[in-house]
């Protein structure tokens, strides 16, 4: 990776950088509705400790409900969240922006929905990310069935799973995508 520029807006670091090798990947979609997501984070460059707190603001100020944490690089250092409850559009932005996810902002609108990677990169043998953290928060909100659904099962993720009448979505959206190639190695 080579950066371009980084520029300080209003307190965040926006870096943009030009990748010279992409990579292959499988991962799943926040969306769940026209105009409706789960809240995705995807995460470099800090420590669990400071992405829990980062979490626990986001709690403070929009009741975010349960949030898993996934990591995905043997460094520790760098993460996906899933928090399987359901936002519209624009509340997302402003989660994504409250956590200093601006980078992250732009794809999911440009791609109707944002992607977190559940597979390695190309043919590695190494790279799924790892159930790591569970952080419970009560939330009124509904959630999506299919994202819950897949925690469960493809992470092995501790939390409620019974249903209850607000929740929605029976289907998940799995893509095929090109990413930046960086990370564990084979």
């Amino acid at each position: 990776m080579v950066n371009l520029l980084k520029l300080n807006l209003f307190g965040y670091t926006l870096s943009v950088a030009v990748y010279k090798k992409w990579a292959t990947t499988i991962g799943i979609n926040s969306r769940v509705g026209k105009d409706k997501h789960v809240l995705f984070i995807d995460v470099d460059n800090m420590k669990l400790e400071d992405v829990i707190n980062k979490l626990k603001f986001l709690n403070f100020e929009y009741g975010l409900g349960d949030c898993y944490i996934l990591a995905t690089h043997e460094d520790f250092l760098h993460f996906h969240v899933i928090c399987p409850y359901v936002y519209p559009t624009r509340m997302i932005i402003k989660m994504l922006t409250d956590f200093g996810n601006l980078e992250y902002i732009p794809y999911g609108l440009k791609n109707n929905g944002w992607v977190l990677r559940v597979l390695p990169k190309d043919d590695r043998k190494k790279g799924v990310p790892i159930f790591c953290y569970y952080l419970p928060f009560e939330s009124k909100r509904p959630r999506s069935l299919a994202h819950l659904e897949f925690l469960k099962r493809y992470y092995n993720a501790i939390g409620e799973i019974k249903p209850t009448v607000k929740d929605i979505n029976k289907n998940l959206i799995i893509e095929r995508y090109s990413t930046p190639n960086s990370g564990w190695k084979k």
